[in-house]
């Protein structure tokens, strides 16, 4: 009989937590371990998910890391967080909301997702990483927010290239100014700025490693054209 012992199987947290160390910093980003653990944690229970419905195009390693939590928390260099009430519209798998809440647990989040399916595994990933926040299974177009906002994060929308026509309109109602993040391509920011010119946008911040994604702040306008 053979006495070779069968390889050890890589814990994939512990993997994925490996991975996260390695390449937040190029994103401006340096999580205590504990943060980071729990990234890691969600981005397993993403590829566990995906194989049943489809969160993410792919759920591999480096696109999990990068493209997804990396480019999420990227958002850290261009913003200050500190408890802010945040709207994620479009939540999908959780990028940028989930990763953000787990960086920065003193936020207080809305997830706004359609899909009932992608709705149940948010709700599922705040309970199982005890996060606090609140999802709302509805269509972006017709969320209505009228406590106090600071943020509104968008990365993936089916209709982002018309979304500064509309979004003003869904938080008209909040009690004090806010602004946006969206994740776009450098075309797409320039689009906006030309086309919604009464909007105040910064300039389009490159996302590390892209060639084009970018992400925009906007802050939106006040008065009847925001309403």
């Amino acid at each position: 009989m053979s006495s070779l012992k069968p390889p050890e199987v890589a814990d994939p947290v512990e993997t994925l937590a490996q991975a996260l160390q390695a390449s937040l910093p190029r994103y401006g980003c340096v999580l205590a371990a504990e943060r980071v653990e729990k990234l890691a944690r969600f981005l397993q229970l993403v590829q566990e998910v995906n194989h049943q419905i489809r969160l993410v195009g792919s759920a591999s390693i480096p696109d999990l890391v990068e493209r997804h939590t990396g480019e999420s928390l990227f958002l850290g260099s261009l913003y200050s967080f500190h408890g802010q009430r945040v709207v994620d519209v479009g939540s999908g798998a959780g990028f940028p909301s989930m990763v953000l809440q787990i960086a920065y647990p003193d936020l207080i989040t809305t997830f706004i997702e359609s899909d009932q399916r992608k709705a149940r595994f948010l709700e599922r990933a705040l309970r199982e990483l005890d996060l606090q926040g609140e999802v709302r299974a509805e269509r972006a177009e017709v969320v209505r927010i009228e406590t106090g906002l600071d943020l509104v994060t968008v990365r993936a929308l089916d209709k982002m290239r018309d979304l500064p026509s509309w979004l003003g309109r869904c938080f008209s109602a909040a009690k004090n100014a806010w602004e946006l993040a969206a994740w776009v391509s450098r075309d797409m920011a320039e689009a906006w700025r030309v086309q919604h010119p009464d909007w105040q946008w910064s300039a389009a911040h490159l996302l590390p490693g892209a060639h084009s994604r970018a992400l925009v702040m906007g802050k939106r306008p006040k008065g009847p054209q925001g309403q």
